[in-house]
């Protein structure tokens, strides 16, 4: 029986996790024993190298965006646009928030179908950024 790959039992656990949070107050309270309930090794709880790449571009994004100040919708979004380019690449995706815009890096990792997403949310008239990152498992396929 092939062994599932560290990606793999993260985001098992991660989707665990998230549906089952009984579980997830075991796993802080005994986390071998829930491993081992579930069949998962302990780098399961381990950030993946894949995740650090997109978190680092984005906080690298995020320094720049910070270094503009007070942001101004119609002077600073090209701006913001174009640092995000850089990092992101041309095919970054743009959703409004409120008060502000959320730039996202769907990266593929592991195997087809688990996406990670850097984000980055600038809210107007603020000089902060922030960032984030998230996981999608795309059961369509």
């Amino acid at each position: 029986m092939k062994r599932s790959s560290r990606l793999d039992e993260y985001f098992a656990l991660e989707y665990i996790a998230r549906n089952n949070p009984a579980m997830m107050k075991e796993l802080v309270k005994n986390p071998r024993k829930v491993l081992q309930q579930i069949g998962l090794h302990e780098d399961a709880l381990r950030c993946p190298d894949e995740v650090h790449k997109v978190i680092a571009r984005t906080e690298k994004t995020v320094k720049k965006m910070e270094a503009l100040g007070e942001i101004n919708p119609i002077r600073d979004l090209p701006k913001i646009a174009k640092l995000v380019g850089e990092a992101f690449g041309e095919d970054f995706l743009v959703s409004k928030e409120p008060f502000g815009v959320r730039f996202s890096e769907p990266v593929t990792v592991a195997q087809p179908g688990w996406t990670i997403t850097g984000t980055i949310r600038t809210t107007f008239g603020s000089s902060r950024a922030a960032l984030g990152s998230r996981w999608h498992l795309d059961v369509d396929g």
